[in-house]
């Protein structure tokens, strides 16, 4: 099941410099859930229960990474 949880906001795409045109969705489905399983599996072991909270959280943990830059 594909589930929105988070957009790429104005902010976001102006902090990493991207080419966006527009805001965009964050789309976490199943076969991602499965590619962080098979692939990242000690990650998703610590972080998988709270990977919604993490990705809506990132905008501010970006900002403050680069800003520390």
């Amino acid at each position: 099941m594909n589930k929105q949880v988070g957009i790429v906001n104005k902010k976001v795409i102006d902090l990493l410099g991207l080419t966006y045109k527009e805001e965009l969705p964050i789309i976490l489905g199943d076969t991602n859930i499965e590619h962080m399983k098979r692939q990242h599996a000690e990650d998703y072991k610590k972080y998988g229960k709270d990977i919604e909270n993490i990705i809506k959280k990132q905008h501010m943990l970006l900002e403050i990474l680069i800003k520390g830059q």
